[in-house]
């Protein structure tokens, strides 16, 4: 599909070694994504679509079908399970397939802005990006969104420009499939009513015809969208995760409101494996960010330049279709998080990727001088593989080791033990056998030291072992209130620093 309200820039054709070339980049992108893709434990999210793919209460199809957290993923994923199992490795290897898959899709999209030269320069700085990398290793929906949305941001403008009613079908089941990947597709709606009203008007578009398009989208996703809008709760501006808590106004890995949109930006450019990791950052927020400043801020600053330079060179249709796709969806995402409809995620604004990748490598190679112009692409593209390798070495942005901690509970307690985990339970059940009782206190046991000691005391005998194990834990007991209560009552017999997840054990209490 093509579409002259977007022409292909001047319309060459690449030739035999640029094909090659982007052939060569994807193999390369695709490599990166099933490195090691078994090292890490599954952690929160993961274990979450684990259990929705299954079905989480009787297993049935339609608990998975609408489910509201990506259920054509979570659909792919309960096939795929049935296939492959539930290891780490087999299970991440079907959004490391969805990834490689958004690799060709950009490719393809891309030419729509870029001769074949530039094109090729975004790919390569797509199959280096650490945050696509981590989208392509997780077991989550959002790599299918960004493969989607490229898609359906085609489509749609194919349907502005055509008009007819296979256009309209294309784009209505392209839309369909990107809000079925994750609900932030629906600020697709609001980018196609934008493209519909500033490109669409001149080339003859009725704004009915996106009228029609956004009440039939609504009509076919009303279950999604009702269960969704059950599940977000009242509107209100700030307000911590619990009483007891003072983590973060909202929960969630961006900052709240409109400070996740420059953290968006920061995300798209480093991911998640260079700077301050998420945990630093929630827990001690601009503290984690000072002693990384001369590590991160250059890098930051040399992709903010280049993205400015690429929207400032952006001409004509290339500009009306690039900025808004890139603006609207960052922008929904920190508007519902002002008023704490959905915690703020970059991840959530994933549709507004692609367009920064493109603006970024329309900066590039926008600059006159060879030398400037290659050295700016080298430094970027060493950014991305130094975080590259970080996400892959470097324990302190790897998830929560619950798989060593759990093998070593089911190695180590003995019938009798009281073991007590907090505050993400679903790594630490997914690992533990049934038949192993997990203690999981309210977050009302964390408020004080006395309420910590009352738990403690009514649901833990004085002659059983202890075991505590502390997954995030921070997100509940920031000052560790818990197992020092605990230190004070009873003998410690053994401490392990698993990765984010420490586990200790007490002893029996001493006679009184």
């Amino acid at each position: 599909m093509s579409a002259p309200v977007v022409p292909a820039a001047g319309g060459r054709l690449p030739t035999a070694g640029e094909r090659w070339l982007a052939a060569a980049l994807v193999l390369a992108g695709a490599a990166l994504r099933f490195v090691d893709l078994g090292q890490q434990s599954f952690w929160h999210d993961e274990v979450h679509s684990v259990i929705m793919a299954r079905g989480s209460d009787t297993g049935a199809l339609s608990e998975t079908a609408f489910n509201t957290h990506g259920p054509l993923y979570l659909l792919m994923l309960r096939g795929w399970l049935h296939l492959f199992g539930a290891g780490e490795g087999p299970v991440r290897a079907l959004s490391a397939v969805i990834g490689v898959l958004g690799l060709v899709a950009f490719h393809r999209v891309v030419r729509r802005y870029l001769e074949p030269g530039p094109a090729l320069v975004a790919l390569a700085l797509l199959a280096a990006s650490p945050f696509h990398l981590g989208y392509s290793q997780e077991v989550r929906g959002y790599g299918l969104l960004f493969a989607t949305g490229l898609l359906a941001v085609e489509a749609c403008l194919v349907d502005i420009e055509r008009r007819t009613s296979a256009t309209f079908a294309v784009a209505l089941v392209a839309t369909m499939a990107t809000c079925l990947s994750n609900l932030s597709g629906f600020f697709l709606v609001g980018l196609v009513g934008v493209f519909a009203w500033t490109m669409g008007r001149p080339l003859g578009y009725r704004m009915r015809r996106f009228v029609a398009f956004a009440l039939l989208l609504g009509v076919l996703l009303e279950p999604w969208v009702v269960s969704g809008a059950e599940g977000t709760g009242k509107f209100h501006v700030g307000g911590a995760p619990s009483p007891h808590s003072d983590v973060i106004l909202a929960k969630g890995e961006s900052p709240p409101g409109l400070a996740s949109i420059p953290y968006s930006l920061y995300d798209f450019t480093l991911g998640r494996s260079l700077g301050p990791s998420v945990d630093d950052l929630k827990q001690h927020r601009m503290r984690a960010v000072w002693p990384q400043l001369p590590i991160v801020l250059p890098a930051l600053l040399l992709a903010l330049a280049l993205l400015v330079r690429g929207a400032v060179v952006a001409r004509g249709a290339r500009r009306s279709v690039l900025v808004p796709w890139l603006v609207i969806p960052v922008l929904a995402m920190a508007l519902l998080s002002s008023v704490n409809l959905k915690a703020a995620n970059s991840r959530y604004a994933f549709l507004a990727f692609a367009p920064f990748v493109v603006l970024v490598a329309s900066g590039i190679v926008s600059i006159r001088g060879r030398f400037v112009r290659v050295a700016a692409f080298a430094a970027l593209l060493a950014v991305f593989l130094v975080a590259d390798e970080q996400y892959f070495t470097n324990p302190y942005y790897w998830k929560p080791d619950a798989r060593a901690a759990c093998a070593l509970l089911r190695r180590e307690v003995r019938p009798g033990d009281a073991v007590v985990g907090y505050a993400l339970q679903f790594p630490l059940r997914f690992y533990l056998p049934d038949s192993l009782v997990m203690l999981l206190p309210p977050d009302s046991a964390f408020a004080s030291d006395a309420a910590s000691a009352r738990w403690l005391a009514a649901n833990v005998r004085p002659q059983q072992r202890l075991w505590v194990v502390r997954c995030n834990g921070w997100w509940v007991d920031r000052t560790d209130r818990f197992p020092r209560i605990c230190a004070q009552r009873r003998p410690s017999e053994g401490a392990w620093a698993f990765e984010k997840l420490p586990v200790q054990r007490f002893g029996p209490e001493a006679p009184r």
